[in-house]
């Protein structure tokens, strides 16, 4: 079904769909596609808004705020074209995506500064290494 066809009596959004080609990240799917585009950039946004290289699970929620960052703002749009009000999805959505952000923490992490002195012994510490051999 495609946006503002009507099934089982409501209008169709198509923000599920979209969570839903999305669930599995971002790499099936076409880089042309504008909401795809914005999702490769928001992604890299937060991951760099968490210092860079993040854990497993902080990259599990970062794709998750995504898809329901993408949801919600298709939601958004259909509303305001459509004059609705705001209904209990969208609702849910925008909850569990502010949950989601506050588990990835909301202030900026800087990347962990290595400090002169660090530098100088994994230098020393590789250098023997190659010695060794």
């Amino acid at each position: 079904m495609k946006p503002g066809q009507v099934w089982a009596g409501q209008e169709v959004h198509g923000a599920y769909s979209l969570m839903r080609r999305l669930r599995d990240g971002l790499a099936g799917l076409d880089g042309r596609i504008g909401e795809v585009k914005a999702a490769r950039s928001l992604e890299e946004a937060l991951i760099a808004d968490q210092g860079g290289e993040v854990s497993a699970a902080r990259a599990i929620l970062t794709r998750r705020a995504v898809v329901k960052t993408l949801g919600a703002e298709r939601l958004e749009k259909r509303m305001i074209e459509s004059g609705a009000p705001l209904d209990q999805h969208y609702l849910c959505l925008v909850n569990s995506l502010r949950r989601d952000l506050e588990a990835l923490g909301l202030e900026r992490r800087e990347k962990d500064a290595l400090d002169l002195r660090t530098l100088l012994d994994q230098a020393a510490q590789d250098g023997d290494g190659d010695e060794a051999r």
